[in-house]
């Protein structure tokens, strides 16, 4: 199968090549010609689905964990499954839609118009009934009912949708920048900014470098993939081949390769970048993601569904709207019904699917190896389960880093084992380290995982603390800098950035650090408010809020706490340990409002009592407070 899969690769490449060579100057126009914009967005929308949005953050674990793919780095992988020379399939079919079967009509002879509507038709449910299966990967804890009527109301809104063309058209051209729209949100939050952007896209770089390897399978599972590419470019060809305005032969293939690939380069990009540095998508924009990822599996519904039906002749104008819309609503539904999920769960083979969950390798399952005989891709359950183990491993590694991180070790080295260098594991194996007494090695483990992802927040945050620790404070500084550069809301950084400066005497960049903090820690928009104010110097305003905030919640340690970092910017420092030392009446533990005390103390010339303060800090959260370099 896979030297007649290289066979068609290469045969479909040279016949491109052929009809550029040959009908290059030939204007491609449709029967339904539309602008240039609509056309693409037609062809991206109904050749896609919700795996372009949901897939690549899992694809680059997978894809930077297995041996088969370290030719390239895992953005240009999941480009090359996506982008590019895949869309020359799509060229070729719509050039033959448009300019030869108007002439041949070999999709008129009436067995191979049976069989090409059939394999549209089963190819529609079959799309419905994976979605449906793979729901409760894109969102988590969905109840079956939510599940089935979900896929249901998709169902109906793809055929309401292909009732008539103008709806098709509106849908995919709004579908279509609700997606930039959902690009440039995620980039907006992720504090990459421009270089970011351009410096994350340089990895695609490495497709191009090596598509070579591309035009063969590189596993079993590309092998497949391909094979699903060819399918469904002869369905998306009859189909979007009716919209084409007139555009030459060489100019189509140029615009299929090229146009859609820009967006689909941007997305992976600024989802590589929250991969490669740890950041995790923000629940709204990941339920952005599952929208648009909806819309976009209606958008390849109500195409098919158009596409079928008029190749049948069971259009609206024959059965009428009712019969029109339950009928097709019944016809792609019946497998989502008759079928049971959970008796195809092992059998279903990824076809644009969750791929393998990346579960297959995060836990022990076999991964996929080229040239293994029998291999299949891991089924549902199995991949479920793997994924289910890691993510039961981490947590409880995690929970073992406060308790036993002698322990937490172990944990994090029996996942490296089943999976090396998978960069989680890594971090907790670095946190156990220092937290079990051996900040060097810990270091070293952080410099490693560092120097592989440097924007990685959460790992800067921890060689910060480990730097500090190591009475390393110039250098502990400027890796919590980089820290709150990379995620501006990560309060612990703030907050052990600010006792460095203090530290080193620099009281104002302290205060404003801990404002910081106390800005990403708390959810109280009154309290967020007046952190706002201090930052932009509105002392005034700021005291304001708090003294209103107080008096309906007088005992609120936290706003108590900024209460007096105002009587301190105000000069009123008796004041301020009035306030600071009700702050450690009502909270003991409050290491914070106990190192401001400290520094209250020290201010006033007492520095036996502040050294104190100081002590019973260390003592307290000896894991949390740095060793600060004398």
């Amino acid at each position: 199968m896979t030297q007649i899969l290289v066979v068609a690769m290469a045969v479909t490449m040279l016949t491109a090549l052929l009809i550029v060579i040959r009908w290059g100057n030939t204007r491609c126009t449709g029967t339904i010609p539309v602008s240039f914009f609509t056309f693409i967005a037609i062809l991206f929308t109904s050749g896609l689905d919700v795996g372009l949005i949901m897939f690549p953050l899992v694809d680059f674990e997978l894809y930077a964990s297995e041996e088969t793919y370290a030719f390239a780095n895992p953005l240009a992988i999941e480009f090359g499954f996506w982008g590019f020379l895949v869309w020359g399939f799509y060229f070729l079919t719509t050039f033959y839609f448009c300019i030869l079967e108007p002439r041949l009509k070999l999709f008129e002879i009436p067995i191979i118009k049976m069989t090409n509507n059939i394999v549209i038709i089963g190819t529609c449910a079959f799309t419905a009934l994976l979605f449906l299966v793979y729901l409760p990967d894109y969102i988590q804890g969905i109840s079956d009912p939510a599940r089935y009527g979900l896929v249901g109301l998709v169902i109906l809104l793809a055929a309401l949708s292909s009732t008539h063309i103008r709806y098709v058209k509106i849908l995919s051209v709004s579908s279509t920048w609700m997606f930039f729209a959902l690009i440039a949100g995620v980039w907006a939050v992720s504090g990459m900014g421009a270089p970011g952007l351009a410096d994350s896209m340089q990895g695609i770089g490495a497709y191009f470098a090596n598509i070579h390897r591309f035009v063969s399978p590189i596993t079993e599972y590309h092998q497949f993939y391909l094979y699903w590419w060819f399918a469904w470019s002869i369905m998306i060809g009859q189909f979007v081949s009716r919209f084409v305005g007139g555009l030459p032969a060489w100019k189509l293939l140029l615009a299929l390769l090229i146009v859609p690939s820009i967006p689909i380069a941007i997305w992976f990009s600024v989802l590589y970048h929250y991969f490669s540095t740890g950041l995790e998508v923000g629940a709204a924009w990941r339920l952005a993601m599952v929208i648009v990822g909806v819309i976009f599996v209606i958008n390849s519904l109500d195409s098919l569904i158009r596409l079928y039906t008029v190749n049948l002749g069971v259009t609206l104008d024959k059965l009428g709207m009712r019969y029109y819309v339950i009928g097709n609503w019944a016809v792609l539904s019946t497998p989502c019904d008759a079928v049971s999920v959970y008796a195809i769960e092992d059998r279903v083979d990824r076809p644009r699917g969750r791929r393998y969950l990346c579960g297959c390798l995060r836990a022990r399952v076999p991964t996929p190896q080229a040239g293994i005989p029998g291999w299949r891709p891991p089924s549902l359950s199995e991949a479920s389960e793997a994924r289910g183990s890691l993510e039961v491993a981490l947590e409880h590694t995690a929970k073992l880093l406060e308790s036993d991180p002698v322990l937490a070790a172990e944990q994090a080295e029996a996942i490296l084992e089943a999976i090396p260098n998978h960069p989680p594991a890594r971090f907790f194996r670095a946190m156990a380290k220092r937290l079990s007494g051996d900040p060097e090695a810990a270091l070293e483990e952080l410099e490693g995982l560092l120097d592989a992802q440097p924007k990685w927040a959460a790992a800067n945050y921890e060689y910060g603390v480990t730097l500090g620790e190591l009475g390393r404070g110039d250098d502990a500084i400027n890796a919590l800098l980089r820290a709150v550069e990379f995620q501006p809301e990560h309060p612990e950084a703030w907050r052990v950035l600010a006792d460095h400066l203090m530290a080193i005497g620099d009281i104002e960049g302290g205060d404003a650090a801990y404002t910081r903090h106390v800005k990403c820690s708390t959810r109280d928009p009154i309290l967020q408010e007046a952190a706002a104010a201090m930052l932009g110097k509105d002392v005034p305003t700021a005291e304001r809020l708090l003294k209103k905030h107080l008096y309906d919640k007088p005992t609120d340690v936290p706003a108590i706490r900024m209460l007096a970092e105002v009587a301190v910017r105000c000069g009123r420092e008796e004041e301020a340990e009035r306030l600071i030392l009700r702050c450690l009446e009502l909270a003991p533990g409050f290491a914070a409002a106990r190192y401001m005390y400290a520094m209250l103390l020290h201010r006033r010339n007492d520095s036996p009592a502040a050294l104190v303060q100081i002590e019973q800090c260390l003592a307290a959260e000896s894991e949390r407070i740095p060793v600060f370099a004398t």
